[in-house]
């Protein structure tokens, strides 16, 4: 899927989710990221990404540039511009604006950097106030905007004006934001919690002339990566690059998590559940009589069908390799059973994200157990 993300809005939480929005993603289309934010974010250890690392992300194809002119290539806009964020970063924008001139020609969904059109998000705000239909959802905005219930740079933005002003700038942003996610092709948005059930709202039957995407609200996403941080240690840029290696392997997975109202919890515990058999392999192991004892036997019938994560890891890859029993004089022999190499029969998300691969040896198994245990 390509999904969009409106980064800024986001503040500091947009680059937290980053890696399990790439993972998600086929292509992660991001409305004009700001580089001295990313540096901010990353010295104050608030995102493991730095410029240079999304400029890298965005030439390999992960991750799509997304703005208007103004803001790609105005050196005086930037620089004069009002957000703390804003001024120009010429290794970082520089880039940006020379990739956006040599990639005019290609088709939007091979551009590194799609330029958009200029905005007209105050008229429609405009518009939307005259109409007195709308006075129910001004209302709601109101009562949003006193909770302080809206994405975080458009809370920042309204500070110190009257109330009146809020409502237009939350309008504006609303109906820009929904421009924006048109312009870049993209099938999903993901949105902030506070923000995604009240696009609905407030545009109303608008929504479907302005709305051409589904939404995946933020928090789903860090819960997922959530997730990916029990089985792999994402502590910087590059343990995030190898897991893009086997992102085809998991990303449909993922989206199927994302786009359930379930918590991504409860989604592993009924996969679990559900998806997991014991394999005729497996089977025939079980003891045929007391004379004969299988180890893998013992521990997969406390697992039965699962109801743990741990559990389930443990009975997927195959938690004996050794049995044992009496020949028909009594003497005692051995039996080595490979059980190696086994592929779970579903959601095989958790040896993915651990291994980058859907097979394991016991081994493995063993150690993202004990991993999971200490965690």
């Amino acid at each position: 899927m390509r999904a969009f993300c409106h980064i800024s809005e986001f503040n500091e939480f947009g680059y937290d989710i980053l890696p399990s929005m790439i993972l998600l993603s086929e292509k992660l289309v991001i409305w004009s990221p700001s580089g001295s934010q990313i540096e901010y974010f990353n010295n104050t250890n608030k995102t493991y990404f730095t410029r240079k690392n999304m400029l890298e992300l965005i030439d390999e194809g992960y991750v799509q540039i997304i703005g208007r002119d103004s803001w790609i290539s105005d050196i005086e806009f930037r620089n004069n511009h009002s957000w703390i964020f804003s001024k120009w970063d010429n290794d970082f924008d520089g880039t940006i604006k020379l990739w956006s001139r040599e990639d005019l020609s290609k088709a939007t969904e091979n551009k590194r950097v799609i330029i958009d059109t200029p905005e007209n998000g105050f008229q429609k705000a405009d518009d939307f106030l005259n109409n007195l239909n709308n006075k129910v959802s001004v209302e709601n905005l109101k009562e949003r905007i006193s909770k302080n219930e809206l994405p975080k740079g458009t809370s920042e933005k309204i500070i110190g004006k009257s109330i009146e002003q809020q409502v237009r700038v939350a309008l504006r942003d609303i109906f820009n934001h929904i421009d924006a996610r048109n312009s870049s092709f993209c099938n999903v948005s993901i949105e902030p919690d506070e923000w995604a059930d009240f696009i609905y709202e407030i545009v109303g039957v608008e929504t479907q002339i302005y709305s051409q995407t589904s939404e995946i609200k933020a928090d789903k996403v860090f819960e997922i990566l959530d997730v990916m941080r029990k089985f792999q240690d994402i502590k910087n840029f590059k343990s995030i690059k190898n897991m893009l290696k086997f992102r085809n392997l998991v990303k449909y997975e993922l989206v199927e998590m994302a786009n359930s109202k379930l918590s991504v919890e409860d989604i592993m515990d009924n996969a679990i559940a559900s998806g997991v058999k014991i394999p005729t392999w497996f089977e025939s192991l079980r003891p045929k009589s007391e004379d004969y004892v299988s180890l893998g036997f013992i521990v997969g019938s406390v697992a039965t069908l699962g109801t743990s994560l741990l559990d389930y890891i443990m009975l997927a890859a195959g938690t004996g390799t050794e049995i044992f029993g009496r020949d028909t004089i009594g003497k005692r022999v051995f039996a080595k059973v490979n059980l190696l190499k086994v592929k779970p029969t579903k959601f095989k998300t958790p040896f993915i994200l651990a291994f980058g691969r859907d097979s394991v040896t016991y081994g493995e198994a063993k150690s993202l157990y004990n991993k999971l245990i200490q965690k």
